[in-house]
């Protein structure tokens, strides 16, 4: 992932930063910062221009030798669309990583409600990022903050690089219990609401994803049959004047990223799960 984002910004072949107005610099260097992207955010968003430029010159030279027209649209249209798709990249990621966080915050607020009854902080932040998990990275980056600025300022500076409302509360809650070295009840409160939003979250999705297995495979089967049935049918009894360019940019191109789009939805509206 850090070699293709590096590969990535690197695509600096024209510089297009000056089209590009200034709240979409401060927005992207958000969303890099809490992806954990090791970019800058004039170097991605050029990278991001150039590429949907680069993509969209590709694309219409090909639609050329179909359509002359739907080449021009494509030199149009497409510059803009790949533009948004490049630039939510770190969006998503942001999102996603706060989801793994969230995965693994609930199980460790419970434990923490305990062991701050007769465990230091300190200890049970280190003993904590010696995990494997995106949370365990948080914590690691926490205690090295704490050299400098002491623990509740490390909680604090931590609420910035993560984008979740429950881990902010998370790390509130536990900033507050160290400085005034009281037992915080509220952060089992925290986790059984964290539990309880993750169980709703669940059902919502199985719903969606019943749903959306049943438009997958109408889009994946079903339509392109009817369509091929009504193409032939079509231009054979009733004149309907179906071009051979239309027909081969609904099936290389309407019906596989229709596929694709339902997929990407679900991999992305998984939510996150308390795991260990």
């Amino acid at each position: 992932m850090v070699n293709l984002l590096k590969f990535f910004c690197s695509i600096q072949f024209l510089d297009f930063t000056k089209l590009i107005p200034q709240k979409f610099f401060k927005q992207a260097g958000e969303n890099l910062f809490q992806a954990r992207f090791a970019c800058g955010a004039k170097d991605f968003l050029n990278a991001c221009a150039n590429a949907s430029a680069l993509s969209a010159l590709f694309c219409a030279i090909v639609l050329f030798a179909f359509s002359p027209l739907h080449s021009a649209l494509a030199l149009l249209v497409l510059p803009i669309v790949l533009f948004a798709c490049f630039f939510s990249i770190p969006f998503f990621a942001k999102k996603s990583r706060a989801k793994k966080i969230e995965s693994s915050l609930a199980l460790f607020l419970k434990e923490l409600s305990i062991r701050l009854k007769y465990e230091p902080l300190e200890s049970i932040l280190e003993k904590y990022s010696s995990n494997k998990n995106e949370l365990s990275k948080e914590f690691k980056d926490i205690l090295l903050d704490s050299r400098s600025m002491g623990v509740s300022g490390a909680l604090r500076c931590s609420l910035k690089r993560v984008d979740s409302v429950y881990y902010k509360r998370a790390m509130m809650l536990t900033a507050f219990s160290y400085e005034n070295g009281v037992e915080s009840i509220g952060l089992n409160k925290l986790s059984e609401e964290l539990l309880v939003e993750q169980k709703n979250a669940l059902k919502k999705f199985a719903s969606k994803m019943t749903f959306l297995s049943i438009v997958f495979i109408a889009t994946s089967s079903l339509l392109p049959s009817l369509f091929s049935a009504y193409a032939i049918i079509g231009s054979s009894f009733l004149d309907a004047k179906i071009s051979v360019q239309t027909i081969y940019l609904v099936f290389l191109l309407g019906f596989p990223l229709a596929n694709v789009a339902i997929l990407w939805y679900l991999s992305n509206a998984v939510p996150a799960l308390s795991v260990n």
